[in-house]
């Protein structure tokens, strides 16, 4: 299966996205918000990235558009309780591919990282 980093503040959330990925098959790594998930880019590309919009330190869109510079660019869900379009749109614009709402469903959840890991695959060709 992928490699997925889960880029979020809550422990609760990170804990429970864990779970149902790696019930899945995937590998999950982890990161409490986007300056940590930056470091740990610096080290694997993940074939898939989940990243909370609203963090410390740094928050989802200032991830995104750093993580847009760099030489690997897996696919981004951009996981939210709720946003204008503008900011949908300034994620898209980023980088961003989906987006999951929380509290998340599980289909849901799978779902978009099914997608988000295809279409990383279609791109690496």
């Amino acid at each position: 299966m992928a490699t997925i980093l889960i880029v979020e503040d809550s422990s609760v959330t990170r804990g429970r996205m864990r779970d149902v990925l790696t019930s899945q098959g995937h590998e999950v790594r982890e990161a409490a918000n986007g300056r940590d998930a930056l470091t740990l880019l610096e080290r694997f590309t993940p074939e898939c990235i989940l990243v909370d919009l609203m963090m410390p330190e740094m928050g989802g869109l200032d991830f995104l558009r750093r993580q847009s510079e760099s030489r690997a660019r897996p696919p981004v869900i951009v996981l939210h309780t709720d946003f204008p379009e503008s900011t949908r749109d300034a994620c898209r614009a980023a980088g961003a591919v989906d987006f999951v709402l929380k509290p998340f469903d599980e289909s849901e959840l799978t779902t978009a990282v099914r997608g988000a890991v295809a279409l990383g695959a279609t791109s690496r060709g």
